[in-house]
């Protein structure tokens, strides 16, 4: 199945449409319309990062919104089975956990209480609306739920972690900062994910509590020994080095400078050309 552009989204509303673009401008819709048994999506995104964003848009009267959340959390350890085949995205990245995003309409009042409850990777919008007399407008405006933890530790991606692996972590965040002084790190879909320049550059994450990893688009790296640590850091410099060619035409020209031999002409006067003279 080939991937569409939101704007070209068949059955979604042409404002909600242009919002998602808005809100997730490197999305692409790849499918909507999910029905698995008790659970369900609107719209299926993929990320530029191969992430799946499953989309659950509220009825204008708010029913069963929260439980609709509830039920697509509770089968997400289901959909590596099977999502894949159904959806044939050759972007599609199923290592990373799915995310969840939740357009509120403003039915249910406590939404944003109930959604705060769940775990998972949990994302709520509001669509709000602006009006005048000749003109009209729509937009997604996220509301933070509220949750503890640092995402910049990466608190609940590496909770489980061993000894070894939590400095092994911390070592690879120190060196890939050396690497480019813009690296940012966050946790993101139960990864830690390294940026660089808005790019994602590398993610690792926990794997019955030892740490793997991948550097853009490798396979995945064992960091638990010293040589996949050094496999992870040279493909992460190849892919800083990528990243640089590519954006290398919105970088203003340097100017070209041409050194012309010239005669430097005399640097002493011609008393001080005496003073050194043997009478």
């Amino acid at each position: 199945m080939a991937p569409k552009p939101l704007d070209q989204a068949s059955e979604a509303s042409l404002e909600l449409a242009s919002c998602l673009q808005d809100a997730f401008p490197d999305a692409r819709l790849v499918d909507e319309g999910l029905q698995a048994g008790p659970f369900d999506a609107d719209y299926l995104l993929v990320d530029g990062d191969g992430r799946l964003i499953l989309v659950l848009v509220e009825n204008p009267d708010g029913a069963q919104i929260a439980l609709r959340s509830l039920d697509l959390i509770s089968a997400l350890p289901q959909l590596s089975n099977w999502l894949p085949r159904l959806l044939d995205d050759p972007v599609l990245d199923l290592h990373q956990a799915p995310e969840i995003v939740v357009v509120s309409t403003g039915g249910d009042a406590a939404l944003c209480e109930r959604l705060a409850a769940m775990n998972g990777d949990l994302r709520l919008f509001v669509l709000c609306e602006a009006r005048t007399r000749k003109a009209s407008g729509t937009w997604l405006a996220e509301v933070a739920l509220g949750r503890a933890g640092n995402p910049e530790l990466g608190l609940a991606a590496t909770a489980d972690l061993d000894t070894a692996s939590e400095e092994r972590l911390t070592f690879l965040t120190e060196r890939l900062m050396r690497i480019d002084d813009e690296v940012q790190v966050e946790e993101r879909g139960g990864q830690i994910r390294w940026r660089v320049r808005g790019a994602l550059l590398a993610r690792a994450r926990s794997d019955q509590g030892q740490l793997v990893g991948w550097a853009g688009n490798s396979n995945e790296i064992d960091l638990s020994n010293d040589a996949g640590v050094e496999l992870f850091l040279e493909s992460c410099v190849e892919r800083v080095v990528n990243l640089l060619e590519e954006h290398s035409g919105d970088e203003p020209a340097l100017k070209q400078f041409e050194i012309v031999p010239r005669d430097p002409g005399m640097t002493l006067s011609q008393e001080e050309l005496d003073a050194f003279r043997v009478p």
